[in-house]
This record gives C-alpha cells, structure tokens and sequence, in this order.
C-alpha cells in the first residue's frame, strides 16, 4: 500500500497545474420523492462518472485516500437523516497491478433519508447538495473536485395514524347503542377530530 501511495503522489503532482477535463462526475437527479411529516423518507441521487475514469468508493482501502462523500444541506422544514453509499468495486491499474482500489466507475446511486417537520408546508422544497470526490484515470490522479446536487422534493400533508373513536360504555339495550352509532359515524363525528377514522356503515355485530 506504501508503494501505491507513493505512485499515486508522484501521478498527482504534474497535474495539479495541469488544465484537464473539469467534469468526472455529473449530477443525473433524484428519484421523485414526497416526504410526509413523521415518516422518515428514502430518496435516490444518481451520479454518472465520466467514461475513462473511476472516483474512490466511500470506503477506500485506505486512509489516505480521498473517499466519496455526499453533503446535503435541506431548508429548516426538512432534515437529512442518515446517507447509505453503494460498495465500491475492487480493481487494480496499470500504475500498480498488484493492488486493488474500492471505486466507482461508470453510474452509481447514494441513498439518503429526509424527514419533514409536522410544521413543513406542503410544497416542493430546494435541497442544496454536494458531492466531494478524486477523480483518476487508468494512469493517472487528479486533484480532488466536487460537484452540485441540488434536488426538489415535496412535502405531503401531516397524516396522524387512523384511530377509531373510543365508544364509552352506555346505559340501555341494543336500540340504544344503535342510536348512538349512527348519531356519531361517519363525517359528523369525525369533523375537527383529526386522526378519526370514519366508522362508514353501521356494523351488523353486536
């Protein structure tokens, strides 16, 4: 590993002066995603690494190499949660056969969470994203870029979990009882009680 540290420094220098490509990874966008208050919620963002070049996994084989890592920074009425980065692919170069480096090439997709305060408004929502990455070829390194991901999900309504209404025991036989359900199902109960479930149709069991 020492001596692949070594090829790569020797590699990188002539060309942290160098003019070369200035996109290795692009930004392909996030899946549709609707994030309702109370529900953590997954959303994919798909990258695309320039054809000729592979960028470090998130967990490179050593410490010294420069990983892949995503930055997201959402409004204060959404919150990122915990980020989850695809396996890299183990291959080994031409400027060191005998080692294997984690990386990515070609496409590959991270997968974050996103929650919504009860207080979110419904709508689209901006999320400002950054992906930190080192770029190498098959024979040479780059100097460490980063590129934008910005996605827009939307926020949903806040869905407080279905509940029946607690029925109070009541004086009287089934007539009574009757009465009573059919005086408090549906709508007329359930308005301005939120979280109620209509109770619909009267229930034909005793």
């Amino acid at each position: 590993m020492k001596r692949l540290l070594f090829v790569l420094t020797i590699l990188c220098l002539p060309l942290l002066a160098a003019e070369a490509p200035r996109v290795y990874v692009s930004f392909e966008g996030a899946s549709p995603t609707t994030v309702t208050p109370g529900k953590p919620t997954d959303v994919e963002l798909h990258f695309k690494v320039k054809e000729g070049f592979h960028v470090n996994s998130n967990q490179p084989k050593s410490e010294l190499l420069i990983p892949t890592t995503l930055k997201l920074e959402p409004p204060t009425e959404l919150a990122a949660g915990s980020i989850t980065y695809p396996a890299g692919k183990d291959l080994s170069f031409p400027f060191d056969p005998s080692e294997k480096l984690s990386v990515y090439s070609d496409d590959f997709t991270v997968m974050a969470k996103l929650s919504a305060a009860k207080t979110a408004s419904v709508g689209s929502f901006t999320v400002h994203g950054q992906v930190r990455y080192q770029a190498c070829s098959d024979n040479a390194c780059y100097p460490p870029k980063s590129v934008p991901a910005h996605f827009r999900p939307n926020a949903a309504d806040f869905q407080p979990e279905c509940r029946m209404p607690a029925l109070s025991p009541l004086p009287g036989g089934r007539a009574q009882r009757n009465r009573f359900h059919q005086h408090n199902s549906g709508e007329t109960w359930c308005q301005n009680r939120p979280g109620c479930c209509q109770l619909g149709k009267e229930s034909s069991h005793e």
